[in-house]
């Protein structure tokens, strides 16, 4: 790099991504200690992705010439953050990390890139969604059933029978999908969070 001769130059792109259904307050890092990635190599020069300023976006550190760090702070529900580094050598990740209620696992590029995207990747086919349709459809049945019964009381109740059947039905399906809904959205928000942290080929999950 420049007039430095690089044995062995490596490209590494770290991403910083929290997945959790709660935001991680700067309190959960234990001793005010940093999370770092040390990639057990010389990094030569930092490629900086476009400076990201909203909230949502983490600030990664160099430090100590072969370790990448993210400082104590909030993290917030779906925050990422993303370094990328010239390295001389073959990197070796080894982290440390001060949040000890949170798993930190290893797991290669382009599963968490999957994970990441499978997590994000908007589901229309839903069973609420589901439920929704056929509460709509029996509405509609059961209002032709009513229109049909002024003039044709045999077809009106063929239409509206089997529509207030379902109407009811999918009304009680709507009801105890979105109370469990409620009761995973409090376990999950009582629980431990979870990010992701991606390196090169591979990288932890925390």
């Amino acid at each position: 790099m420049g007039d430095q001769r690089v044995a062995f130059p490596h490209l590494v792109k770290v991403t910083v991504w929290s997945s959790g259904r709660a935001d991680i307050s700067s309190a959960a890092f234990d001793g005010n200690r940093n999370f770092e990635l040390d990639l057990q190599v010389p990094i030569l020069e930092i490629n900086r992705p476009a400076t990201d300023t909203s909230l949502d976006s983490l600030n990664l550190e160099v430090s100590d010439h072969s370790k990448i760090i993210l400082r104590p702070s909030l993290i917030r529900r779906g925050a990422s953050g993303t370094l990328q580094v010239v390295v001389d050598g073959v990197p070796s990740v080894h982290w440390f990390s001060p949040l000890p209620d949170i798993k930190v696992s290893e797991e290669t590029a382009s599963d968490t890139r999957r994970i990441i995207e499978a997590t994000r990747k908007k589901r229309w086919v839903t069973p609420v969604n589901v439920g929704w349709l056929v509460f709509a459809l029996s509405m509609l049945s059961l209002i032709i059933g009513l229109c049909v019964n002024l003039t044709d009381k045999d077809a009106g109740q063929a239409w509206g029978v089997p529509g207030l059947m379902f109407l009811m039905l999918s009304a009680a399906f709507l009801l105890v999908a979105y109370v469990v809904i409620v009761i995973r959205w409090a376990v999950h928000r009582t629980g431990p969070d979870r990010s992701a942290i991606q390196q090169g080929s591979r990288g932890p999950v925390i």
